[in-house]
């Protein structure tokens, strides 16, 4: 699939999806990923109330300079959408940077004890999703950390 060249500067630059929990803005998640996203977080808002979002942008404005960027805009992101229950805190964001080659996942607070025991979110992403995304897999690395966030959140 062909990759949108363009960037973002703020989360008011995303838009909100449009049906279900998936806003691919750089076009590299095929339809059936997609579903199959929306499936998952559909799962998990029926039994336990949180969310797993997926954001894909093309870049983000001033990440060539700063790493520290997009992990600053992901976390504004992940508010501005209100992502999860509000006094649950249970949402996850996984946001990735197609041009800048980068992940980020927010969680919400509510989820720092269960996402961050022994490390298991740090691992879930350098062994599940970042070997796809070096192989420009994007759609199966993206649907494997979703895919583990369902799992841990069930």
């Amino acid at each position: 699939r062909r990759v949108v060249v363009g960037q973002v500067a703020t989360p008011k630059d995303v838009p909100t999806p449009f049906f279900g929990w998936v806003s691919d803005m750089s076009s590299v998640l095929p339809g059936s990923t997609v579903g199959k996203i929306n499936a998952m977080s559909r799962d998990v808002k029926r039994q336990t109330g949180g969310e797993i979002v997926v954001v894909t942008v093309p870049c983000v404005a001033g990440a060539d300079k700063d790493r520290a960027v997009i992990k600053k805009f992901a976390t504004r992101l992940f508010n501005q959408w209100g992502i999860g229950e509000r006094h649950k805190n249970n949402g996850v964001l996984i946001l990735v940077s197609v041009g800048d080659r980068r992940v980020e996942i927010e969680i919400g607070k509510g989820l720092n004890v269960l996402f961050n025991e022994e490390q298991w979110l740090r691992h879930m992403v350098d062994e599940q999703i970042i070997p796809h995304l070096r192989q420009n897999d994007w759609s199966e690395g993206i649907l494997a950390g979703a895919s583990a966030a369902h799992d841990k959140l069930l």
